[in-house]
């Protein structure tokens, strides 16, 4: 088997971007999620310096993701344009998770960063009111016939094991990269700024962090807290400031998170949450809640608290701990030297070549691949969450 960084790749990713020159193709959706357009520009700009990417397809990100009869069509809409205006002699395709396009031409690899039918709350399928039995038939299909599947955490791939009977040996977690890593030698400004980042201000849990803002102020005014991108007002002043989501400002949150000491995002819901990577590269400790992929990687690692979704006083604690802490240090170092050992661009495609070279020579990735891939058996995960422990 040819090395794969020689052969032509297709990349599918999601979203609205700013196409380079050499790109051959992109079709594009120009009110495109911010944060999606700049996800999908690391992807190409980090695979594409080691893969030969031949050509590049981004397609729309939204309500059609979920509708059989919309992303069917928008699927053999993408494929004839392509048709039409290059031909399909690359040798095999990379796509984010979505309905299937070259599946039946090339062998292909999906790198999973979300999957709609699966409740992290409480790691059971579902059917959320949007995700039809269809479109879960088309995802079913995608994932059964790929060469291979590069999940962004461990309870993915422990999900598409357990429900979808995936064989183990086709499906590896490695983490997503991010940008923006400080030195390592930075040292944090002494400071009791908490930040928020996101853009659901109710699933990231942003009202339960303002509520335990106002506690923690109340018992000591040196606390502050940063809102960066809610999709609601907030009412600032008494140590609140907010900012407008700030995607193409990359410079300005950077900044952002210089000013902060922790990043307290309790959300109920939650697959990744690249914020935290991009806290941790930043030698930020974070908060995270026991529903989402992250809480099993700061139970392991370090660098932060896991608290109870909805729970005030173990956000206060959490906080507290982690500021009020002669160990903050270690918080910090814990954090950093996690994101850049799994989260740099560079590591993340090296892993993902690697990965993607062993399936395409008909070889397994074995479960132990690397340490960010093991983790704790699934049963006890459910355990844990139904019974509200953190």
């Amino acid at each position: 088997m040819n090395d794969i960084k020689s052969l032509r790749a297709m990349l599918y990713t999601l979203g609205n971007v700013t196409t380079k020159e050499v790109t051959k193709f992109a079709f594009m959706n120009k009110t495109a999620d911010p944060v999606t357009k700049r996800r999908s520009q690391e992807i190409y700009d980090a695979l594409s310096e080691k893969l030969n990417i031949y050509a590049w397809a981004c397609g729309r990100y939204g309500q059609h993701m979920y509708s059989p009869e919309l992303g069917n069509q928008y699927a053999q809409e993408l494929k004839k344009r392509i048709l039409e205006e290059y031909d399909l002699s690359f040798d095999y395709s990379i796509q984010m998770a979505g309905h299937p396009v070259f599946h039946h031409m090339h062998p292909y690899f999906i790198i999973v960063d979300y999957i709609p039918f699966f409740d992290l709350s409480i790691f059971d399928k579902i059917h959320f009111p949007y995700v039809t039995k269809t479109y879960e038939a088309n995802q079913d299909f995608l994932y059964y016939e790929a060469k291979g599947i590069i999940t962004y955490t461990p309870i993915q791939r422990y999900m598409l094991i357990n429900w979808l009977n995936i064989d183990p040996c086709k499906v590896t977690s490695i983490c997503s990269g991010v940008t923006g890593f400080v030195k390592e030698n930075h040292k944090k400004v002494n400071t009791k700024n908490i930040i928020w980042v996101g853009k659901d201000f109710q699933r990231k849990g942003g009202k339960d962090v303002i509520e335990a803002f106002k506690i923690l102020h109340q018992e000591d005014s040196q606390y502050s807290l940063t809102m960066v991108g809610a999709d609601e007002d907030i009412e600032c002043g008494h140590g609140i400031v907010s900012y407008p989501f700030m995607d193409d400002n990359f410079e300005k949150l950077n900044q952002l998170y210089d000013e902060a000491a922790v990043l307290v995002m309790p959300s109920y819901k939650e697959n990744l949450g690249l914020v935290y990577l991009e806290a941790m590269a930043h030698k930020i400790p974070v908060v995270v809640t026991s529903r989402g992929g992250f809480a099993e990687i700061i139970r392991r690692t370090g660098g932060g608290e896991v608290v109870r979704p909805g729970n005030i006083d173990d956000i206060c604690d959490a906080i507290r701990t982690i500021l009020n802490s002669s160990q903050y240090e270690q918080y910090a170092e814990q954090a950093y030297n996690f994101a850049y050992k799994n989260a740099r661009w560079d590591v993340a495609t090296d892993r993902m070549i690697d990965a993607m070279q062993r399936w395409m020579s008909g070889q397994p990735v074995p479960d132990d691949y690397n340490d960010y891939s093991i983790c704790e058996k699934y049963e006890k995960y459910k355990t844990r969450i139904n019974d509200g422990v953190k």
